[in-house]
């Protein structure tokens, strides 16, 4: 049944699961102790989300079918974007840091990064996350400790993450252009 439903989250701080079989109707629904921010992401049986407190920014999971709260954690700072589902658990951005959180709620790494916006959820390759940024970053990190491995400045505004073509990677530019550019292999310069 899990895979014929829709989890959805309202703005009156309302998380709810739909059936899809026979017509939408309501399985359950909770109410949401504080505001949910960004896009809800699914990482096995379950639901991740970020909810905004007073006191700063709480990635939190759910189970998909219950929709109880499970595990949590604060974040570094006020999101940017995501949460974005990866092999490891959920890439969160703050206000200059890039943090990867397991799906108990622990921090497998956070590092500092440009404050600048990703672009969408990380290309994931050999192990590697690849990440663009709105002010032409892009950025090739290992999934498992979030060392930087690769940097390349663009050059110019980027519309669309980057898209793994052979040993290239393609980017759309606001210019509304297609670039080709080498996978980064080498730190250039820090991505802040």
């Amino acid at each position: 049944e899990a895979s014929q439903s829709l989890i959805a989250a309202s703005d009156l701080q309302q998380l709810v699961r739909l059936s899809a079989t026979d017509g939408l109707r309501l399985v359950n629904e909770v109410t949401l102790p504080h505001p949910l921010v960004g896009p809800l992401v699914t990482v096995g049986d379950q639901v991740a989300g970020v909810q905004a407190t007073s006191a700063g920014d709480i990635l939190q999971w759910f189970d998909a079918m219950s929709l109880q709260a499970g595990a949590s954690r604060e974040l570094p700072g006020r999101l940017v974007a995501g949460p974005y589902a990866t092999a490891a658990g959920c890439l969160v951005q703050t206000d200059g840091r890039l943090t990867m959180i397991s799906d108990q709620g622990d921090v497998r790494w956070s590092i500092p990064f440009a404050p600048s916006m990703l672009l969408g959820p990380p290309l994931e390759s050999d192990g590697k996350l690849i990440v663009g940024t709105r002010t032409g970053q892009v950025v090739v990190i290992q999934g498992e400790d979030g060392q930087v491995v690769g940097t390349h400045d663009v050059g110019q505004t980027l519309s669309s993450p980057p898209l793994l073509a052979g040993a290239s990677l393609l980017v759309g530019s606001d210019e509304g252009a297609v670039l080709a550019i080498p996978l980064p292999k080498s730190v250039q310069e820090p991505p802040q």
